[in-house]
């Protein structure tokens, strides 16, 4: 069998996206930390992230918020995620969200997972009243940026600085309107 036609049977697998359950919590915060630790941490956008696993439950079982992960049908393994909440600091009430801790395993990159993961969210993100979605990256994923960017979301730029802009450097912010 081909290897084009091998990932295609993978893609077209059996799977759900759904809440996080409280017992899988663990699993999924290592799963965070195992696809984000090599990337730059200190001073960068990430540093948020690795602090909200410290509450992980705290901050995804509360109101507007909600982490959902990716679950084969076959053996109910989870293998990827990403999480939903109001922008750090405001209110679910302002309608401004986030998508944060969008991770998928290693051995399921590149197979469509990470589309089905942002169209899922796009549409809580709606059902719990978001109107403007924000999400942040680092400079080293690019593709993210290209996925984030296929969904509409635009990258929102450092206006407060006279410096030029390197043209190799890709935004880490990104915004979208939402369809309410």
């Amino acid at each position: 069998m081909s290897q084009d036609k091998k990932e295609k049977e993978i893609m077209n697998k059996d799977f759900q996206i759904v809440p996080v359950a409280s017992n899988e919590v663990e699993f999924i915060i290592n799963l965070i930390k195992r696809n984000l630790d090599h990337f730059e941490e200190a001073g960068s956008v990430l540093a948020a992230s690795f602090r909200r696993l410290d509450n992980f439950e705290e901050i995804y079982f509360a109101e507007g918020s909600r982490y959902l992960v990716l679950k084969e049908n076959q053996n109910q393994s989870c293998v990827g995620g990403a999480g939903i909440g109001p922008m750090a600091g405001l209110p679910p009430s302002e309608g401004i969200g986030e998508i944060r801790e969008l991770v998928i395993g290693s051995d399921w990159r590149r197979r469509g997972w990470g589309t089905k993961l942002i169209e899922e969210c796009l549409q809580v993100a709606n059902e719990l009243g978001y109107q403007r979605l924000y999400l942040e990256t680092t400079p080293q994923m690019i593709n993210a940026q290209k996925l984030f960017k296929r969904f509409g979301f635009k990258p929102v730029e450092d206006k407060s600085t006279d410096k030029p802009k390197d043209p190799g450097h890709l935004p880490c912010y990104f915004m979208k309107q939402t369809t309410l």
